[in-house]
């Protein structure tokens, strides 16, 4: 609903108030078009019950724009273990050269090789914990989200009153 963007927009800017225009808009569009849709089929999914479901974020930033943000789509490097994937995929501003000097300590790889492991664990056993990982299901209490970058963590709720006024449009 349009009437709720004025809303969307003071809860984003009291959030990140440094943000630019520009990454206030991809923040909002990012979470109402894409965000909002997947927590919604996650809470369904929990709620119908069956097999458990499971809910990740990747938070990693490419090159890409000036690594304002991270991209959609931008995990499938990561889940299908291509640690070198050449020039750029987004917006000719990233490669593997820019990729190595903005992540010196390699932990791209070290991401790869986490998401692989869980992906890989998930297909054999429908779930994606692993020894080192431990990825617990999603529930409506504590709705809890992996989060997929430099440091993998999981994170419980929204995590920001702009995201739940996202989820209740």
């Amino acid at each position: 609903n349009e009437k709720e963007f004025p809303r969307l927009l003071q809860l984003y800017r009291r959030e990140t108030p440094q943000a630019s225009r520009t990454d206030l808009l991809v923040r909002i569009t990012t979470d109402v078009g894409f965000w909002r849709s997947a927590v919604r089929q996650t809470m369904m999914k929990a709620r119908a019950g069956g097999a458990p479901v499971f809910l990740y974020e990747l938070t990693w930033r490419t090159p890409c724009f000036g690594s304002a943000w991270s991209l959609h789509g931008c995990e499938l490097p990561f889940v299908f273990g291509i640690k070198e994937y050449g020039g750029s995929v987004w917006d000719g501003s990233d490669s593997d050269a820019l990729r190595a000097a903005a992540d010196p300590q390699n932990e791209r790889y070290r991401l790869t090789d986490q998401i692989v492991a869980a992906w890989s664990a998930f297909a054999r056993t429908g779930s994606p914990s692993t020894g080192t990982l431990p990825w617990p299901a999603y529930d409506l209490a504590g709705r809890r989200t992996m989060i997929l970058d430099r440091n993998v963590y999981v994170a419980a709720g929204t995590r920001s009153p702009a995201r739940d006024a996202v989820l209740s449009l």
